[in-house]
């Protein structure tokens, strides 16, 4: 169970934290209550906080404290963590080794390479 578990949290890093699949949704949330955020006059934080929260200001790579930069760090300690290295491993060995027909769950296609 924990080897399956892992081996979903790998899964899900590898493709869902993809910058490249997530940044389009994060800059389509961000568009749609850009109006709502600069309008808003009891907010914790400034309207160029918001702008500057998903990138950062330009001048450096996106920190931590963008959502970027949390997203690429995050997916890059998950998909380099050894729990999760072995877990994905065993997992597609299982998966393989699993008789045709069998009734047992699938793992996700990009744990099995298929």
């Amino acid at each position: 169970m924990r080897t399956r578990y892992l081996a979903y949290v790998g899964d899900i890093a590898e493709k869902r934290l993809d910058w490249n699949r997530l940044g389009p949704i994060v800059e389509k949330y961000q568009t749609l209550i850009a109006g709502d955020v600069a309008g808003a006059t009891r907010k914790l934080d400034s309207t160029e906080a918001f702008a500057t929260g998903v990138y950062g200001d330009g001048s450096t790579p996106p920190g931590r404290a963008t959502i970027k930069g949390f997203a690429d760090q995050r997916r890059a300690f998950l998909l380099g963590h050894p729990d999760i290295v072995k877990a994905r491993g065993r997992w597609i060995g299982r998966a393989r080794r699993r008789p045709e027909g069998s009734c047992a769950a699938a793992p996700p296609a990009s744990v099995t390479g298929r």
